[in-house]
């Protein structure tokens, strides 16, 4: 819509939804999964080494780790509607989302 419309010129918009904390995410995970899906609570030393030991590169775990700490004092919770008016319809739920996600994979799509 952005790219081939007009009237977007110098526009920020904020590709948001609803905020969800990650234990409300991983609740919506549980009802796709239908199995428990913890959600550890690190402090940001920790949550390092454990980026590093997933193989995120060097360079960029203090970013993802800047992020994380970011989400977890509230700078991110950003509620916006720009996103449903792009798409000229409501965002898809989560739950929606991640069923979708888990069926593509489970086909080996």
């Amino acid at each position: 819509a952005v790219l081939a419309g007009s009237g977007h010129e110098n526009t920020v918009y904020e590709l948001s939804g609803k905020p969800l904390t990650q234990e409300q995410f991983a609740a919506e995970l549980v009802g796709v999964l239908g199995r428990d899906v913890p959600v550890p609570q690190v402090d940001d030393e920790t949550y390092a080494s454990i980026m590093a030991g997933a193989g995120v590169p060097e360079p960029v775990v203090p970013i993802v780790v800047a992020i994380q700490r970011e989400i977890r004092e509230g700078n991110l919770d950003i509620e916006s509607g720009d996103f449903e008016k792009l798409l000229g319809r409501p965002a898809e739920p989560v739950g929606g989302v991640l069923r979708g996600m888990v069926s593509e994979l489970q086909s080996g799509k």
